[in-house]
């Protein structure tokens, strides 16, 4: 007798999109391919960390010198008409004051807005689906206060008040979201702050990632219909908050950091301070763990 083979569990779908914009006199002809190496391995120790059984790659554009907001429009809408069962969406490249807006340039945006309306037309809205969108841009965390805006004040029962997404922002709104904090690059090559802790946490799920950049602090948040999936849990030593995403089809911790480290002893030792406690001291490397 054949045996009934069972239905195939889909896997979840990764898009990676990014940018950078120079005017002729920023850098040099040699600077140039430098970065663009630099971006390049970011997205590949990225795509290292969580590209596998759970997690498979839709399409990489690699950051490049002025994208078209019509190229990663159609990259993005042909991807969210995939079948998958978790959607995971990774911009780097820069945002806009104010507004957090995928910058590029000429006074053209991505913003929030028209990746949710793709969201509905290719995925729709009374879905069980995930969309985790990570923004690695500069002032990305307005995007959340709209996000927080338009999920708190929507009527129950609106499309709205069914979107299942995590949103990580690399800084909060009136900050920058910086590459390579002091010149220094992490273990793994990688440049970028916010991508460098991500894949930290997934590459080494039970090392404290110690955070010594004070003037950026990685942000996210969880609509509703997302928080009642998952429980939140706080860092006992660092106050970091996060979350640990759908383990099976989004394999994904976002975090929320509050507190930096301050390096002392020419980087063998870091103290955090938080208010009401004692200093927290510790002696290793800093630009990635303890």
């Amino acid at each position: 007798m054949k045996q009934k083979q069972q239905p195939q569990t889909s896997k979840g779908l990764l898009l990676m999109l990014g940018g950078y914009l120079y005017e002729p006199s920023d850098r040099s002809k040699k600077a140039i391919p430098k970065d663009s190496k630099r971006w390049k391995n970011d997205f590949t120790q990225f795509q290292k960390a969580f590209v596998g059984p759970k997690m498979k790659l839709y399409h990489e554009e690699l950051p490049k010198i002025s994208p078209t907001v019509d190229e990663n429009m159609y990259l993005i809408k042909n991807f969210f008409a995939q079948s998958a069962s978790s959607y995971v969406l990774l911009w780097s490249g820069h945002g806009i004051p104010e507004t957090g807006d995928w910058d590029f340039g000429n006074e053209k945006a991505i913003t929030l807005m028209q990746v949710l309306n793709l969201w509905y037309e290719g995925v729709g809205y009374a879905t069980d689906k995930l969309l985790l969108i990570i923004v690695n841009s500069c002032h990305s965390g307005e995007w959340i206060t709209q996000l927080k805006k338009l999920t708190s004040s929507c009527p129950q029962g609106s499309r709205e008040s069914k979107l299942r997404i995590a949103l990580q922002a690399g800084c909060l709104g009136h900050e920058e979201s910086f590459v390579e904090s002091e010149g220094v690059i992490d273990q793994y090559g990688i440049g970028s702050l916010l991508i460098r802790k991500m894949v930290h946490d997934k590459q080494n799920e039970n090392k404290l990632f110690v955070w010594t950049y004070a003037k950026q602090h990685p942000t996210y948040f969880l609509t509703p219909k997302a928080e009642s999936y998952v429980r939140t849990k706080v860092c006992e030593v660092t106050g970091e908050k996060y979350v640990l995403l759908d383990p099976l089809h989004c394999p994904f911790r976002v975090s929320t950091i509050e507190n930096s480290w301050s390096v002392i002893k020419q980087g063998t030792q870091a103290v955090l301070n938080i208010k009401g406690r004692t200093p927290v001291i510790k002696t290793g490397k800093f630009t990635s763990d303890a």
